[in-house]
């Protein structure tokens, strides 16, 4: 990282986030999934601040964001980053989102439609066009890869793990989720991330992503089930991702009336790590006209 980085916290929808912001020009927001921060976005961070002004956020609760127990349904998120707006006085955005950041970029896109120029999810399905969670058909070979789901929804055991083997446990979603070429974390990367994922109270916000998408989130999906989205989208997907399947990429046509679907072979679930130029690259040739 090179580029000159401003550390801020920000007031929005009653809790702070912690915001690391570069460059000038059109607004970027950067979205973090699980387990995860702001930090994912090291290296693509400053080199789309060449070209414009970008911020990542972490999500309430999570990484340097004020404590939060509750909140963390994708609704409630994507009014926190709507808060954001306001307070840089930004009329639209860019939001770029990975794994459950991708989440909150949907759910953005379809509450505040008038506030968003285009979006960008990486490494996430489109949730408005799957079944219901308590619905959904799990194949063997994907319960192998994302048991963890179901584990997280536990209401005190996850927090007991991360703050008795948290980097033990990340490192299982960073080697298990990278490419052919191994993982990308190093033991300082791992250590990042460890960091604030020990403490429980914010473990206890990580683990309500999950949470709160089965219990909460649910109903507001089914409720844009069929919505065509008419922004300019660009779904970003590592051919290598155990975590979500291929086939999800076969459901967007229909949700989505300007779409561009980017296929990065060789990559697992970890882009913005794994591959941080080839993202560079195609989201500054979908991004042009507005640099």
């Amino acid at each position: 990282m090179n580029a000159e980085l401003t550390h801020q916290m920000v007031p929005t929808n009653g809790t702070e986030l912690h915001t690391v912001s570069a460059g000038d020009g059109y607004p970027l927001i950067l979205l973090h999934g699980f387990p995860q921060s702001w930090y994912e976005w090291r290296h693509v961070l400053p080199a789309l601040a060449r070209r414009f002004r970008v911020t990542a956020a972490d999500l309430r609760g999570m990484g340097d964001s004020a404590v939060q127990l509750s909140g963390q349904d994708k609704r409630n998120l994507a009014t926190d980053i709507k808060g954001l707006l306001e307070f840089f006085g930004w009329e639209r955005v860019v939001i770029i989102g990975h794994d459950f950041g991708g989440a909150v970029g949907q759910r953005f896109a379809l509450d505040y439609p008038e506030s968003i120029e285009r979006l960008v999810c990486i490494d996430i399905p489109y949730y408005p066009a799957l079944p219901p969670f308590n619905e959904r058909p799990w194949s063997p070979e994907q319960l192998v890869h994302s048991w963890y789901l179901f584990l997280q929804l536990n209401p005190d055991l996850p927090e007991r793990i991360a703050e008795g083997a948290g980097a033990h446990y990340l490192r299982w979603f960073y080697e298990h989720g990278s490419g052919p070429a191994g993982s990308p974390f190093s033991d300082d990367d791992v250590a990042e991330y460890t960091r604030w994922f020990t403490q429980p109270e914010r473990a206890t916000a990580a683990f309500n992503l999950y949470r709160d998408y089965a219990r909460v989130d649910d109903a507001h999906w089914r409720a844009d089930h069929g919505r065509v989205l008419e922004l300019p989208t660009m779904w970003v997907h590592g051919l290598q991702d155990p975590f979500v399947p291929l086939a999800n990429l076969d459901l967007l046509p229909a949700a989505f009336a300007n779409l561009r679907i980017e296929r990065l072979d060789g990559c697992g679930h970890w882009v913005p790590e794994e591959a941080p130029d080839r993202l560079e690259r195609v989201l500054v040739d979908f991004l042009r006209d507005l640099a």
